[in-house]
C-alpha cells in the first residue's frame, strides 16, 4: 500500500513507434538511466563492499522506477537529531527483479540480495 508521501518516478508507458507516447517513454527511460548513472558517479567510488552493494541496489531501484519516499534517518546525525530523508522505496518491477535474482536451484531464497549501507 502506498503511503501518501510516495512520489513515483516517471512512469514508463507502452511505446508505439513514432507516437507521442513513444517519445515520452523514451524520455522516462533516459531519466531513469541518468539517475542511476548519477548514483554510480557520486557514490560508486566509496570504499567498502557494503557501500558498493548499496550503490548497486540504488541503481537498480532507479532503473526499475521505484518511488521516492521520506523516512526518518535510522541514526542521529552530528547534531544529535534524526532527520527526515528522501530515499527510494520499492516498485513492483524492483520486487519482481529481486525475487527472480534470489531464485535458484534451492528455491526462492537460494541467493541473497544485499541492499547494503549508504555511504
Amino acid at each position: 500500500m502506498k503511503s501518501p508521501e510516495q512520489q513515483p518516478n516517471e512512469e514508463v508507458k507502452p511505446m508505439t513507434e513514432n507516437s507521442p507516447e513513444g517519445k515520452e517513454n523514451q524520455e522516462a527511460l533516459q531519466a531513469r538511466i541518468d539517475k542511476a548513472l548519477k548514483i554510480a558517479v557520486e557514490s560508486g567510488g566509496v570504499d567498502g563492499e557494503h557501500h558498493k552493494a548499496w550503490v548497486i541496489d540504488q541503481m537498480v531501484r532507479e532503473l526499475t522506477g521505484c518511488p521516492t519516499v521520506q523516512r526518518k534517518s535510522p541514526f542521529p546525525w552530528a547534531d544529535g537529531k534524526k532527520h527526515v530523508i528522501d530515499t527510494l522505496g520499492e516498485s513492483k518491477e524492483y520486487l519482481k527483479l529481486v525475487r527472480e535474482a534470489r531464485e535458484g536451484e534451492d528455491g526462492p531464497k537460494t541467493y541473497d540480495w544485499d541492499t547494503g549501507i549508504a555511504p
